[in-house]
């Protein structure tokens, strides 16, 4: 169900005829639920709920204090579970949730991995609503990190190796043994093992 709002209302005036009527002022979250509802229900062209969903995302909204979610609600909010983000799959436009896809911004580290939502700006509070200020998956970095070693793109691999260090810490450092990342010269990755294990000793004399 569509709902007409206004993002800011500057006469009070105006603000207290307007819901008088049974009509919203500001964007709140029941109102995004409801815009969420429509876009995911894929009823209109995709095209026209990317350009939908870009000024939403641009819009202010009111996260008020009482509908903060606990972590195990929002892992079941419907705006991050929810199929409405554009985003191109294979040449083609299709509609994933923010839990499915990314912000381009860190698309250097999970390019190979998820889709990429294209966005130019992305304020912190939906940053935050989308579920996309949390740590990247271990799992994810370490697909990204073989890819890069693959491709020898020297830039992804130490970028990946120096968020995951950042944010995993020694906990990933067991995980990346059989990975090939260390440099080598001419953007040859080798396995740490390959690079740091001591040298054999020849048979003694």
């Amino acid at each position: 169900m569509k709902q007409s709002f206004q993002a800011k209302i500057s006469s009070k005036k105006f603000a207290n005829a307007l819901r008088d009527c049974g009509m919203k002022t500001e964007l709140d979250r029941e109102t995004v639920y409801d815009l969420v509802k429509l876009y995911s229900s894929e009823q209109e062209p995709i095209r026209d709920v990317r350009d939908r969903v870009i000024k939403l995302l641009n819009s202010q909204c009111r996260w008020s204090q009482q509908t903060v979610l606990t972590a195990a609600e929002n892992s079941r909010d419907p705006i991050r579970t929810s199929r409405w983000l554009p985003v191109i799959v294979d040449g083609t436009m299709v509609l994933k949730a923010p839990n499915e896809c990314r912000h381009s911004l860190d698309r250097i580290l999970f390019s190979s991995q998820l889709p990429i939502f294209d966005v130019h700006h992305l304020s912190k509070d939906w940053t935050a609503q989308l579920g996309w200020d949390k740590i990247i998956s271990k799992e994810i970095l370490l697909a990204q990190l073989r890819y890069g070693a693959e491709e020898e793109t020297t830039h992804v691999v130490s970028t990946v190796l120096a968020y995951m260090v950042s944010d995993w810490g020694i906990s990933c450092a067991d995980d990346l043994v059989d990975i090939a990342f260390v440099p080598r010269g001419n953007s040859c990755f080798m396995k740490p093992y390959q690079v740091f294990s001591p040298p054999k000793k020849g048979p003694s004399s």
